[in-house]
């Protein structure tokens, strides 16, 4: 028996390394499709080499990972994933660093696994022949420069001559100007030049990634048209993919959106829709995503109580300790300050901003870092500070990049200080903190 499942492994894993890299190509639905009908021999040929081999285990997983990536079903990975990671314990095994760190990621590891992961990405180049190991890591990870590895993978990616990759690291940049830059113009410029590589590869996630991003710019700027045209093309693109989990994700942006350029109601009925794709294919973070779109639609209509429960509930889940779960708990911070600002609660309208403010300080990311500056903006107008919310809401600004005309918070406290300070006084508050550095802002607390 040994032998014919190993015979099997073998045979399957073959199968994935002839198609890894014609699933990053304009062939990628034709390789996907031969995949398919071989998903659950894939898995029964992982399960054995976790407990039998688990060098081939390793090799499985990471490719199966591009497979499990490109048809929305990144979920299915994190189970295995840390099965594996368990069974290695702290042995990697020598030429599969890069399969080790995609199994890292996969498995939303910590402690010595996580660790582990580091050191091998600052110690060898894993990304020339595992290219997707840096998205893989990314999604993960989030925008960690700690330990300077950003910059060193950045270095790495842009010396790569796989086209692929060239792609990714436009995207790269694009995130960089969006979390870390406040520069909006260079996130539209950077993720414009990412899609232009993908499309030239015909690779549709890559597109549909590129374009979700420019989605979220065209919402910042109230650019209904834009908006719609850019959503439209990826959810095209992901559902010639099948990308279940990819859809779900989509569709919460465009609520996201469409909160913004107010359509309340074609918002909920999207994060509705998310939600159930999310839960049918066990997203975690896409049901998690759904779920706070929905707090957040409740919120702005003005149902306080289903608002707070849906997102006490989210806060009760279990946590992967994503970077995009700790965002989420920054954000779910900032709602329910606002929350208690509407039930007219000063004392925890306060604790809440201060709370998320702080927690913001160390997320890598000016645009929640921003949006808890204006949370703190919110609570300063129930006291009736009014300098310090036009000062807040220019730090928002200046973190950002740009104010959102469509946050209605942010539009009524900015009204009720300019009416209270006048338009020179409130200017001048508002000049000084766009100005503001990101150290002087700890002091703002």
């Amino acid at each position: 028996m040994g032998t014919y499942r190993r015979a099997h492994a073998n045979h399957h894993l073959a199968l994935l390394r002839e198609a890894a890299p014609h699933l990053m190509r304009a062939e990628q639905l034709e390789w996907a499709a031969r995949l398919d009908p071989e998903h659950d021999n894939l898995l029964a040929a992982l399960t054995w080499a976790i407990g039998d081999d688990r060098a081939m285990a390793l090799r499985i997983f990471a490719d199966l990972s591009t497979y499990w990536w490109l048809r929305g079903r990144r979920g299915l990975g994190m189970l295995p994933a840390r099965a594996l990671l368990a069974a290695l314990g702290t042995e990697v095994p020598e030429g599969l660093e890069a399969e080790y760190v995609i199994c890292v990621a996969g498995a939303a590891g910590s402690g010595a696994h996580l660790e582990n992961a580091k050191r091998l990405m600052r110690e060898l180049d894993l990304i020339s022949g595992h290219p997707q190991l840096t998205f893989f890591w990314g999604s993960f990870a989030g925008p960690s420069i700690d330990d300077g590895l950003l910059e060193l993978m950045m270095e790495r990616v842009k010396a790569s001559p796989d086209p692929w990759i060239s792609g990714l690291n436009h995207v790269g940049k694009g995130f960089l100007c969006y979390l870390m830059e406040s520069d909006v113009a260079g996130t539209e410029r950077e993720f414009s030049l990412a899609l232009d590589y993908f499309r030239s590869l015909g690779e549709r996630l890559g597109m549909a990634m590129a374009l979700s991003e420019l989605v979220r710019v065209a919402a910042w700027r109230g650019e209904r048209e834009r908006f719609s045209e850019l959503i439209e093309e990826a959810l095209r693109l992901v559902g010639e993919l099948g990308a279940q989990e990819d859809i779900a994700d989509l569709l919460c942006h465009r609520g996201e959106g469409e909160l913004l350029l107010g359509d309340l109601d074609r918002a909920r009925a999207d994060f509705e829709r998310a939600a159930e794709l999310a839960r049918r294919v066990g997203a975690l973070e896409g049901t998690t995503r759904a779920s706070c779109g929905l707090a957040e639609a409740a919120r702005l209509r003005g149902d306080l109580d289903e608002a707070r429960r849906r997102y006490e509930e989210v806060l009760a889940r279990e946590s992967s300790g994503s970077f995009g779960e700790s965002l989420n708990a920054v954000q779910i911070g900032i709602a329910l300050g606002w929350i208690a600002a509407a039930e007219g609660d000063v004392e925890e309208a306060v604790a809440r901003q201060e709370t998320a403010f702080a927690a913001a300080l160390h997320v890598q990311s000016l645009p929640v870092l921003a949006s808890a500056a204006e949370g703190l903006a919110g609570a300063a107008s129930l006291r009736g500070a009014h300098d310090e919310v036009a000062l807040l809401l220019g730090v928002g600004k200046g973190l950002r990049g740009m104010t959102l005309p469509g946050d209605r918070d942010v539009r009524r406290v900015a009204e009720l200080a300019r009416a209270a300070l006048g338009e020179r006084r409130f200017a001048e508050a508002y000049a000084r903190g766009a100005a503001m550095s990101r150290e002087e802002l700890a002091g703002l607390l």
